[in-house]
């Protein structure tokens, strides 16, 4: 099966984000969170990485998101389209589902000021970078922003 990453419409950034467990304590776990932002030509543009503690990875998958959501419309990176490997994330963020998530409300009110850009699955094989992005060890307990892929 032949999986790529399609490139965006020529004028948008693709956002893919992802998240790796980390460590775990007491029903808590360590994730850490990574993405990248390429341009219609698939360049790299702007990579993050960060930290959150959740209870499950969903939920690390959500923070992944929001952080670059924020860091979109921070850099103005828009428009947007964005690919994250968690079907069940894609489905939550629907404006018809219900969920009484306040980390949900959050990533639909910034989905929602970034012009609701294209949110759509992908699957692990087509994005690996975000995917080794997330793998790779926390270096520090803030963001860290890459300009250039590291």
């Amino acid at each position: 099966m032949y999986t790529k990453c399609k490139p965006p419409a020529q004028v948008n950034y693709m956002l893919n984000t992802d998240c790796a467990a980390e460590g775990s304590s007491m029903n808590q776990y360590q994730f850490g969170l990574r993405g990248v932002f390429r341009n219609y030509k698939e360049e790299w543009v702007l990579g993050f990485h960060g930290n959150c503690t959740a209870t499950d990875v969903l939920e690390g998958e959500a923070h992944a998101l929001l952080l670059g959501l924020r860091l979109a419309h921070q850099n103005n990176l828009f428009p947007l389209e964005i690919g994250i490997d968690s079907q069940q994330l894609v489905q939550l963020l629907d404006p018809d589902a219900d969920s009484n998530s306040t980390l949900i409300s959050d990533c639909r009110y910034l989905l929602g000021v970034l012009d609701s850009p294209l949110l759509h699955h992908l699957f692990r094989e087509q994005d690996q970078l975000a995917d080794e992005l997330a793998r790779l060890p926390s270096i520090a307990s803030t963001t860290t922003l890459f300009w250039t892929p590291p």
